[in-house]
């Protein structure tokens, strides 16, 4: 599913009535009756609808939505946010025409909070149609006053196109926002309705029709996009009868100290189950680490460290041994930050020309390499939103305020990312995907080990890094998605992350009616 900004939607919009000959008011209608079948849908038939609008469009097209709703004995009310000699053309008109239907309609000026609250608290349902697509900056004056009693009533909310406050384009919001139960954006889908923190304000997210095909009106492509399962599909590695583990590909891990003993192992774990065909964990010499029972199938190589964290010669001693081999690299999991690891990760960046995915400490040291992008190899960097603070000399705050800016700054800077977090992204530099669907279970400790070690296991099939990544993000999700349908959310442990991918694998390849063999090689 393509994503689209709000520049897209307004040139749709003339589009659609200058090119198809389809009048504005009567696409409106089929927005209006879209957001009914919803209604109808989703919250069965309240019996009061209070519907907040505005100005603009957007508020026009909650004042249809009212006529609508009278056709099947509800009681719709309208609360104005401007001045009835302020709407636009087609919110006068809409206006004109409630009136005369006798559908209740009450200035916000003209009510105090408690009349206000009151008007709220006692519906069934609330309608925010205060703000559409167009909208930028923070919510002011009566706007901002009818979100806040309107989040207050605690009601189920229906958001018209987008919870107003939230930017269509982006995803952020400035101060305040509608906190919606669900949301019909029409004609097509916003990127900001998938991007935290957009994402958390929107609820549901159902596509409404306005009578005329998206496709017609709309790029059929744009750069940003959610993977589905036909995606994720697609992206599979091929195999066959004949596909030895050597075939698969092998991984080497450089990880492990002597702070952080079990995160190399978790990252091995999520590659295995993944599918790589060999498994090398790089950890210190010293004794420190747990050996074959953490993992029996996996390699252990102990390489030099000094007080338990890798030295630089670790690179060395272990492509030495394994470099004919290693088909990808895995670098950071659990390898802490000294002066002695700083110098093995800039050796990695610099030396190697394998598909590398940088994770956790690693990514701490990456924001003194000075020549990001000339490394020969695919790259990718899996940050959560403090590491990505760090490579960006900003706060965490504004990275969580400003996801998609700043996955795609760090794209540009370092090639292929994964911004961990809810409604993760993927940024190339060009191209952009945001995973649709994920659950609260992945925030456990070691979930991060484990999708590093997914990503290396791709690389190490063949996949480029944007691809590996998207499929990698993908199926940790889905594995989320599996795992937490079973269990719930509490006491998970990210080995039982890993553990679910054969199982995510195997739904998508029966979905698409593929046994996963390719016959001859």
């Amino acid at each position: 599913m393509y994503l689209y900004d709000a520049a897209a939607t307004r040139e749709a919009d003339r589009r659609a009535m200058t090119e198809t000959g389809v009048p504005g008011l009567v696409l409106m209608e089929n927005a209006a009756r879209s957001a009914a079948n919803h209604i109808f849908s989703f919250y069965g038939k309240p019996s009061r609808v209070v519907i907040a609008c505005g100005s603009g469009n957007n508020g026009a097209d909650g004042m249809a939505l009212a006529r609508h709703l009278l056709l099947y004995d509800m009681e719709p009310v309208i609360i104005l946010a401007a001045e009835p000699d302020k709407l636009s053309d087609f919110a006068t008109r809409q206006f004109t025409i409630i009136k005369k239907l006798g559908i209740n309609v009450e200035l916000s000026r003209e009510m105090t909070d408690e009349n206000l609250h009151k008007i709220f608290d006692t519906s069934d349902l609330i309608v925010d149609g205060l703000l559409g697509t167009g909208a930028k900056g923070a919510p002011r004056g009566e706007t901002q006053r009818i979100i806040f009693f309107l989040n207050a009533a605690k009601k189920p909310v229906l958001a018209l196109d987008v919870p107003s406050g939230v930017d269509s384009s982006t995803g952020s919001v400035s101060t305040v926002a509608v906190k919606a139960t669900s949301t019909v954006t029409f004609l097509a889908a916003k990127t900001g309705l998938f991007v935290m923190p957009g994402r958390f304000f929107s609820g549901q997210v159902v596509t409404g029709h306005i009578g005329i095909p998206h496709w017609s009106v709309l790029p059929t492509e744009t750069d940003t996009f959610v993977p589905d399962d036909k995606t994720a599909f697609s992206l599979l590695p091929k195999r066959n009868s004949f596909t030895h583990k050597g075939q698969r590909g092998a991984v080497i891990i450089f990880g492990g100290s002597r702070l952080y003993q079990g995160a190399p192992f978790l990252a091995a774990r999520g590659a295995l189950r993944a599918g790589a065909g060999i498994v090398v964990v790089v950890t210190p010499e010293e004794d420190i680490l747990p050996a074959f029972g953490a993992l029996p199938e996996s390699i252990i190589f102990r390489a030099p460290s000094q007080k338990g964290f890798l030295l630089p010669e670790a690179y060395d001693a272990a492509m030495k041994q394994w470099g004919r081999k290693a088909s990808s690299i895995i670098a950071g999991p659990g390898i802490g930050r000294s002066e002695t690891t700083a110098g093995l990760v800039r050796k990695i960046w610099e030396k190697s020309d394998l598909p590398v995915c940088f994770d956790a400490d690693a990514l701490y040291f990456l924001k003194d390499i000075k020549n990001h992008q000339e490394r020969s190899g695919d790259t990718v960097l899996t940050p959560h939103e403090g590491e990505a603070a760090t490579l960006l000399g900003k706060t965490t705050e504004e990275i969580s305020a400003e996801r998609l800016e700043s996955a795609r700054a760090l794209a540009l800077k370092w090639k292929t990312v994964i911004l961990k977090g809810a409604g993760t992204i993927i940024d190339s530099g060009k191209t952009r995907a945001v995973i649709g669907k994920d659950h609260p279970c992945l925030s456990v400790p070691g979930s991060g080990d484990v999708l590093c070690g997914i990503v290396g296991a791709m690389l190490a099939a063949g996949l480029d890094s944007f691809n590996a990544a998207v499929l990698s993000a993908f199926l940790h999700a889905k594995a989320g998605l599996f795992l937490g349908e079973k269990t719930g959310t509490e006491g998970l442990l990210a080995s039982q992350i890993a553990d679910e991918l054969p199982y995510c694998i195997n739904a998508l390849r029966k979905k698409f009616q593929r046994t996963g063999f390719e016959g001859m090689p």
